[in-house]
């Protein structure tokens, strides 16, 4: 059982460069990227395959695959 978290942007750095996190289903988003060494609060969004929003307290489903938009700043 195994989810995929596609990381966008400055996202990767925080995983050693890697655009995608593998993790087994069961913990929230939030858990899995702390696992993978990503603060969770430097996420914006969470994206199902259909775009549909979801929380870092979601619990993705084995076989689901999200995509992670990072926070932006500037000025």
């Amino acid at each position: 059982m195994s989810v995929t978290l596609i990381l966008v942007g400055g996202l990767k750095a925080y995983a050693d460069g890697r655009e995608r996190v593998e993790a087994s289903a069961g913990p929230t988003v939030a858990e899995i990227l702390e696992n993978a060494g990503v603060k969770a609060a430097l996420v914006a969004a969470a994206l199902q395959s259909d775009d549909e929003m979801v929380s870092l307290d979601y619990r993705p489903r084995d076989g689901e695959t999200l995509k992670l938009i990072a926070v932006m700043g500037g000025g």
